[in-house]
Parts: structure tokens; C-alpha cells; sequence
């Protein structure tokens, strides 16, 4: 809600996990914001340059300031 990136040691278990399992189903989602921590997109990344897994990539900052424009609350 403030704009804190929540970005934890479970989050990287879950970019770890997708990277062992390689599963086709279910993706991914990883939220990115300006704050989002390099290691993090790094671990992202691996998995995406070795093709283990196909993450959907999603612009935060971008996305919500589109919601906010159309009318739609933080809430």
C-alpha cells in the first residue's frame, strides 16, 4: 500500500523452486518497481537467460499509475 517493495527470503525460495522443478504450469509472477533488490532480478534472470522458466515480468510502478489514471483506488 505504501510502495514498499516486500520482496523476502520466501520470494527468492520461490524463484529457486520454479528454477529446480522447471514445471511449465503454473508461471510466475515477479512485480518490479525501482526498488525491487538487484539480487532479486539476478535469480530472475538466470532462470529466464537458461530458459528454466518463463516468469511473467510486470511493471509495478507503471501498472498502478495506469489504475490510478483509469479511475481505480490503491484499495
Amino acid at each position: 500500500r505504501d510502495g514498499r517493495d516486500i520482496i523476502n527470503e520466501l520470494s527468492y525460495l520461490f524463484i529457486e523452486a520454479d528454477r529446480d522443478i522447471r514445471l511449465i504450469q503454473p508461471d510466475l509472477a515477479v512485480r518490479i518497481t525501482r526498488n525491487t533488490p538487484d539480487n532479486f532480478l539476478r535469480e530472475v534472470c538466470i532462470n529466464i537467460r537458461e530458459r528454466l522458466t518463463k516468469p511473467k515480468l510486470f511493471n509495478d510502478e507503471l501498472i498502478i499509475q495506469s489504475n490510478l489514471n483509469l479511475g481505480m483506488s490503491l484499495e
